[in-house]
């Protein structure tokens, strides 16, 4: 019940230093402690993904929503299309937009492009509706 109303709109709000992770991690882990008491399993404390992975989560399976025109914004628009290259496979690869501040090198477009990069063509192929699915498995 804790993590989607801490973790929603994540991709626009993206906390960007360590000080406001650690944050979400001190709540995680008194949520944790909440439900499965003072003693915390390693099971129930490995089955959920670190502050950092949800972060990522969260941003490509936005992106991807994107891609798939569910969402109003069109992500790619501010990435551009033409500004990609293909790789030695023949892939293309997205190379985000120029800043030249913390808080533009902290947009959801140069993280998103820097992590979807590194993500296998078979992930950034499925459909948006069993992405989260898919990328939690890898």
């Amino acid at each position: 019940m804790v993590k989607p109303l801490t973790l929603y709109g994540t991709p626009v709000w993206h906390p960007s230093t360590q000080s406001n992770i650690n944050k979400f991690e001190r709540v995680q882990n008194r949520a944790l402690r909440f439900v499965h008491g003072r003693d915390v399993s390693e099971n129930a404390s490995k089955e959920l993904l670190t502050v950092h992975q949800q972060l990522s989560l969260n941003d490509m399976t936005f992106f991807r929503k994107c891609l798939d025109g569910e969402t109003e914004m069109d992500e790619m628009e501010r990435i551009m299309v033409a500004r990609t290259m293909r790789n030695a496979d023949g892939e293309h690869r997205l190379i985000p937009p120029r800043s030249h501040t913390d808080l533009g090198l902290n947009s959801l477009s140069i993280r998103i492009a820097q992590q979807w990069n590194f993500l296998p063509s078979e992930i950034k192929l499925c459909p948006s509706s069993s992405f989260p699915n898919t990328v939690n498995c890898m």
